[in-house]
Parts: C-alpha cells; sequence; structure tokens
C-alpha cells in the first residue's frame, strides 16, 4: 500500500483571500533531539502571537499551569522518570484516566498524547521512518529549494527542523528555505541556531491564515511544498486538509505523504490470527466509532487526484517488526520499539472507543508487547 505520495498543484486562486495577521518573523529554532529543552526555555519567542485570536483561543507554551492530574489515575510506567532536557511541557495540557497527558487547545480532537514519554517516542519515529525510506527527508522531486514550506502536525518539529537546518558539520539541509510547522501541541524547541524555521499551534483543518513576512498583509503564504508524515490517526475529514494545501501552494509545488498502514502484514501469512493483527483491528474499530478511518492512506493518492489537476505518484517501503534480514535488523528494531513501548499512548483512547475497560487495555497491550517481536511471524507494515 503506497503512503508517500507527491502530486504538483493545481493553478492557485487570487489575492483575494481574507485578511490575516502577520506571523512573527522566523523563530530561532534548530535541534538535535538531545538539545531540546524542558519547559519551552525561549520564552520570549511566540510565534502564536500573530495568529487570528478572534477564530482561535490561544493559549501560550511558555505561560499558564498545567491541568492537575486526578488523584484516582495511576502513573503509567513510561511517564516517571529523570529529565533528559530533551522534551517540553506545554502548560495547556490535561490528563484522561490513562495518566498521560494531552493537547489542551481543542481539546478532544486528537487522541494521542503529547507529553515527554510520547515526545520521545515521536524522534524515535523519525529515526525509524528515516531508515525505512532511505534516509530522505524528502522525495518530491524539486530542483531547487522550495521557498516556502509548510510541516503539517510537525509533532516535535524534529523534521522541520532537520529539513531547515543543521544536519551535518557546517552545512544545512535547505538554508533557502523556510518552514512553518503547525500543530495542536506547542512542544517545539526555540533555540538559537538557525533563523528559518518557526511553529504555529494551529488546526490544520481551519482555514489557512499564514502571510509572509515579507510582505506581511499583502498576500498569504503560498507554498511550494507541503509536508505531511503520520497523520493517519489526526483529522476527520483529510479532503479538507488536502484542499486547503492545494489552495495554497504555488503552481509547480509539491504535497507529500508519508504514512503507515496499521494492516500488518508477513510474506508468510504468519501474521493471521496475530496479537499484533488483534490489537490493530481493535484500534481501528475504536476509531471508526467515532468517525476515523485508520486505513485513510490506502485512499491518498486517488484523493490526491481528486484534489487536483496533476499527476501523482507514490513508493512503499516495508517496516518490520520481526524480520531476521540482517539488512532490516535495525529498522525492525526501532520499529518494535516504537510499536510496543508507545501502544499505551497511542492507543489508549482508541481501545476505550471499541468498547475496552481499563484491564482489557493494559491485558490486550501486555500481549502485544510479548508477542509483537516473535521473529517466526516475520510481521512488517507498509510504510
Amino acid at each position: 500500500m503506497d503512503s508517500t505520495t507527491d502530486t504538483s498543484t493545481i493553478d492557485q486562486p487570487g489575492d483575494g483571500a481574507k485578511e490575516a495577521p502577520l506571523l512573527s518573523p522566523p523563530i530561532a529554532a534548530a535541534k538535535v533531539a538531545s538539545e531540546r529543552t524542558i519547559d519551552g526555555a525561549a520564552a520570549g519567542d511566540d510565534p502564536d502571537r500573530g495568529r487570528s485570536k478572534d477564530r482561535h483561543s490561544m493559549s501560550s507554551s511558555h505561560s499558564g499551569s498545567i491541568h492537575s492530574q486526578p488523584t484516582s489515575i495511576l502513573m503509567p510506567a513510561e511517564v516517571p522518570r529523570e529529565p533528559t532536557g530533551s522534551t517540553i511541557i506545554e502548560p495547556d495540557s490535561v490528563f484522561d484516566d490513562s495518566g498521560r497527558s494531552f493537547h489542551g487547545y481543542k481539546e478532544g480532537k486528537y487522541f494521542l498524547p503529547n507529553d515527554a514519554a510520547e515526545q520521545d517516542r515521536l524522534d524515535l519515529q523519525h529515526a525509524m521512518l528515516m531508515m525505512a525510506t532511505g534516509g530522505k527527508l524528502a522525495h518530491a522531486p524539486m530542483d531547487h529549494d522550495p521557498e516556502y514550506v509548510m510541516d503539517v502536525a510537525t509533532g516535535t518539529g524534529i523534521w522541520a527542523i532537520q529539513f531547515g537546518t543543521v544536519t551535518r558539520p557546517a552545512a544545512q539541509e535547505h538554508p533557502g528555505s523556510h518552514v512553518i510547522g503547525t500543530d495542536l501541541s506547542k512542544i517545539q524547541p526555540a533555540l538559537p541556531m538557525v533563523q528559518n524555521c518557526e511553529f504555529v499551534k494551529d488546526d490544520a483543518e481551519e482555514e489557512w491564515l499564514y502571510r509572509t513576512p515579507e510582505t506581511g498583509s499583502a498576500g498569504k503564504v503560498l507554498f511550494d511544498y507541503v509536508h505531511l508524515r503520520m497523520v493517519f490517526t489526526c483529522f476527520a475529514d483529510n479532503l479538507v486538509v488536502m484542499r486547503h494545501a492545494f489552495d495554497n501552494m504555488r503552481p509547480g509545488g509539491w504535497i507529500e505523504y508519508c504514512d503507515l498502514y496499521i494492516d500488518p502484514l508477513s510474506r508468510t501469512g504468519r501474521h493471521e490470527g496475530s496479537t499484533v493483527q488483534k490489537f490493530w483491528a481493535t484500534f481501528r474499530k475504536g476509531m471508526s466509532k467515532i468517525g476515523r478511518d485508520m486505513l485513510c492512506p490506502r485512499n491518498y493518492k486517488a484523493w490526491l487526484a481528486e484534489s487536483s489537476t496533476s499527476k501523482s505518484k507514490s513508493t512503499t517501503a516495508p517496516s518490520p517488526t520481526g524480520r531476521r534480514t540482517p539488512s532490516q535488523k535495525r529498522l525492525g528494531q526501532y520499529a518494535l520499539v516504537n510499536l510496543t513501548e508507545g501502544a499505551r499512548g497511542f492507543s489508549w483512547k482508541a481501545l476505550g472507543f471499541a468498547g475496552l475497560s481499563a484491564d482489557e487495555k493494559e491485558t490486550l497491550i501486555a500481549e502485544l508487547r510479548r508477542d509483537a517481536g516473535d521473529p517466526s511471524l516475520e510481521i512488517f507494515h507498509p510504510v
């Protein structure tokens, strides 16, 4: 199943879009995972300050207090650990009965946590996907640095920062690009290293109101490249997000999806009836109860074609959790940790939607952790 899809854009509408405040100048942001700061160190840099307050009720990620955790919640084992300096606390977060924290802005719209354990998983997942896709941050055949780049559902911002900033000594991936990362949680760093990456707390399903720093209110940002990765859990309406991308893209630009297909496969068929298959089936069932199709990556190519007059293409790579092939061993180790250590956080709400009690959730997750790495199953998930 394909999930990395590149398409060029349709013609753009005129400049008659409604006015929106200018984004703040590009904040200084660069990151290797170990350099991320706890509690949002650079309190003075808040790129949300230019967003439309009549449409959004914004709360700064650098002020306020985190919601109190109910005393009845047992803190899960993955959460309490020594600070590493690599995570950021968002003060408006809220807790649920899992003991994990979730976004407070647009509360209830996204079902995965935003706490330190999840941030570490997202950075591990980034490394996993880089291995699965040949070590490339972008696959769209761009012949020059895209001037404006949008990273939708940016998470920790690790992709956005690596795309625009230093990735090896004295070099940058795309120094001529200005990268904007958006997310419902403000868990991205603000570090004084590179000036071409900024982060905004925003909802990609709402109208995109970004303005260029150079022209201010004269015209909205038209993006040369829109990047979406691991977003199959994110949106109530994927087609709305695609339309926003096309409506805010320059002719000749690219939109690229990189996503996981969570219907596990094996070359031997031994995955049939496995705990991994049962876990994902229950996860998908739960999310379908609230109208979310977790196999939506299978539709990306057709949806993109319907949304534009352009051509599209796709590639597929396996992400194994228990394969024996030596060349796949490291990737398999990363994928296994991403699945088993992250399962409780990313599935808790979905399993509840499927009707499982807290004890039943814990049992299924424990079984997944026990069985997922069985090399005889040779399970993989297409990327």
